[in-house]
């Protein structure tokens, strides 16, 4: 066997090696991406004693402490007419549970 062939057998066997390892990667890799698809959604948790995730954020003042944005809790009431079987039915019954709804076609 010539030095040739010695080297071109040599690269060859760390093309293979090297081609296993990405394999493994990419099977390691894939596998934690269906797990993560699978499982439920959960917020992240904190793992420090007091750690605690707020959803509010804080009130924006200018520089004089006066209240320029909060928040609030709000309801709101959509109905699309188009996508309704008797949307005149709909706005007579709405209006009697809702009176103080405006009407606005």
């Amino acid at each position: 066997m010539s030095m040739r062939d010695k080297a071109r057998v040599r690269a060859e066997g760390r093309l293979l090696v090297l081609s296993f390892f990405f394999l493994c990667a990419f099977t390691v890799i894939g596998g934690r991406m269906g797990l993560l698809a699978m499982s439920e959604p959960s917020e992240p948790r904190g793992y420090a004693p007091g750690a605690v995730i707020s959803a509010s954020r804080a009130d924006i003042t200018d520089r004089n402490g006066n209240l320029l944005a909060t928040n609030f809790q709000t309801h709101a009431l959509y109905a699309q007419p188009r996508h309704m079987i008797d949307p005149e039915r709909r706005r007579r019954n709405w209006s009697k549970s809702f009176p103080t709804l405006k009407k606005s076609v």
